[in-house]
């Protein structure tokens, strides 16, 4: 079951890859033409980490991430693995800690004591299956308020590391 689900965040990342990557990619003129460049490895990982952080204006400041976060408690109600593990207050909790970790990314104000993401799943008894459950509910929820990609790329560069540590611990 593990490597099931390790093999779809996978492909998550694999498919995620390609936009985040895209959205760092650069065009440059040289004497014989036109060349496409991409930026080193590590310089897409900045770039993914400033689309995380500019995540908060695209989607419009708070009423945008709202709107995210609204979308992503219903998809997480609507799926029954997640739904009863988290029961609704750990999805008023998740929906939350989605708005919290975008404000964070974008070097914004948090309530004290107000969870992020990583935080408001974490202990939840969240197996394998429920991760890939709340990843799915995430990406669902950026589809149904119509995200670009290179919002879509931001999210996921937020989402993986959330991911990793609720499949590690």
């Amino acid at each position: 079951m593990r490597s099931r689900v390790t093999r779809s965040l996978t492909i998550l990342a694999l498919v995620a890859s390609p936009l985040a990557l895209g959205c760092s990619s650069k065009s440059e003129t040289t004497s014989g033409g036109s060349a496409a460049t991409m930026t080193s490895g590590a310089s897409a990982a900045t770039t993914a980490m400033a689309g995380a952080a500019s995540l908060y204006s695209s989607l419009g400041g708070a009423a945008g991430v709202t709107q995210l976060a609204n979308a992503f408690g219903v998809d997480l109600a609507n799926n029954s693995v997640v739904s009863a593990l988290l029961g609704a207050s750990g999805i008023e909790a998740a929906k939350t800690g989605l708005s919290n970790s975008i404000a964070k990314a974008a070097n914004m104000a948090v309530p004290a004591g107000s969870p992020d993401l990583l935080g408001a799943l974490s202990g939840k008894g969240l197996d394998a299956s429920a991760v890939q459950g709340v990843a799915s509910s995430l990406m669902n929820a950026a589809k149904s308020q119509g995200l670009k990609p290179d919002q879509m790329a931001a999210l996921t560069s937020l989402w993986e590391p959330i991911g990793k540590s609720l499949l590690g611990g």
